[in-house]
């Protein structure tokens, strides 16, 4: 919910740091230029879409910045797990 994720950023004061944008991630991600250290994705559930999603986010991370994934832990939407993981395997990240 991101009105509840836009009070947590105003309770810890870091609302400058934090930019809540909606959309296609893969156009949202070329959009935006600059280095991110947290990039949280939370879009369509399909391997495709989390392959084109990371692939987007990636160019966006500072170093040693992090990638997050809503439903990573759910088993209702396995591609989800299986595509990321497969990604830092391959990315030895």
């Amino acid at each position: 919910d991101q009105g509840e994720a836009k009070e947590w950023v105003q309770r810890f004061g870091v609302e400058e740091k934090v930019e809540f944008l909606r959309g296609d991630a893969g156009e949202v991600c070329q959009k935006l230029s600059g280095k991110f250290g947290l990039v949280f994705i939370d879009t369509l559930h399909d391997a495709t879409s989390v392959e084109k999603d990371i692939a987007s986010a990636v160019r966006l991370l500072e170093p040693g910045g992090l990638m997050a994934f809503h439903d990573y832990p759910d088993p209702g939407w396995p591609d989800v797990r299986r595509v990321v993981d497969e990604r830092v395997r391959r990315g030895g990240w």
